[in-house]
């Protein structure tokens, strides 16, 4: 199968490409079915920018990722980083996010 020729080539991010690229046709063919059995409408556009979220977190890591400190700093940066992103790219808002913390009246 070609996830064994890409460990044999690539090693383990041989296997992680090959397993995001599955999981990609899996959630694509998900939508599919979706939209044609519960004949729901489905916002291509909305799908589009978490795939451009996606992508900026894994550009975001691997900027990170070239950064020479402590592994827990790095971590700590990314998540920081991804958070930041997460809230120009309007995945998160942060009334939202603060709405949360806030009492519940009754």
């Amino acid at each position: 199968s070609s996830n064994y020729l890409m460990i044999l080539s690539f090693g383990a991010w041989g296997a992680a490409i090959c397993t995001i690229v599955t999981q990609v046709f899996v959630a694509l063919a998900e939508v599919e079915l979706v939209r044609r059995y519960f004949k729901i409408e489905i916002k291509y556009w909305y799908i589009g920018r978490i795939i451009l979220f996606g992508l900026g977190v894994c550009a975001i890591n691997y900027g990170v990722e070239q950064i020479e400190i402590f592994w827990f700093i790095r971590f700590v940066l990314a998540g920081i980083c991804c958070l930041i992103w997460a809230f120009l790219s309007k995945m998160l808002q942060i009334q939202r996010v603060l709405s949360m913390f806030r009492p519940i009246t009754t």
